[in-house]
């Protein structure tokens, strides 16, 4: 890419006449965004940023398999048809609890980024309501 396309790509945002920019460098893909969509949508990057850190981190494994969660199924329509052991009973609600901690551990960051984007919605309201 020459510098002179790359000076016009970015001369767009910074001159408002777009507040997004893709670019591609030998180095990578970047997104450049203009200063007033970028001071808006701070708070949703940032925590976006952190994510993907999180993310490329090796996750905390408690074992759940789909083997598990097979067991975990027969179980349950064991249980449903009323022939449910002792020692299943008590296998299934290891296996419940289990199978409760890895969905907590994948669903988090998703439950994270719905409850901040709530909480700037109510900020919003909160703001158009008081200006009226």
């Amino acid at each position: 890419m020459s510098n002179s396309t790359l000076e016009k790509q970015i001369a767009s945002v910074a001159e408002g006449r777009s507040n997004i920019a893709e670019i591609k460098t030998p180095h990578g893909n970047l997104v450049v965004l203009s200063e007033r969509l970028g001071e808006r949508f701070r708070p949703l990057l940032e925590y976006m940023a952190q994510q993907v850190s999180a993310e490329s981190l090796p996750p905390a494994d408690n074992g759940w398999t789909d083997e598990k969660n097979k067991r975990r199924v027969a179980l349950i329509e064991k249980k449903y048809e009323g022939v449910l052991t002792a020692a299943e009973k008590r296998e299934l609600k290891v296996l419940q609890q289990e199978g409760e901690q890895y969905a907590d551990r994948i669903a988090s960051p998703r439950t994270e980024m719905l409850e901040l984007l709530l909480l700037g919605l109510e900020q919003k309201a909160a703001q158009q309501k008081s200006s009226r």
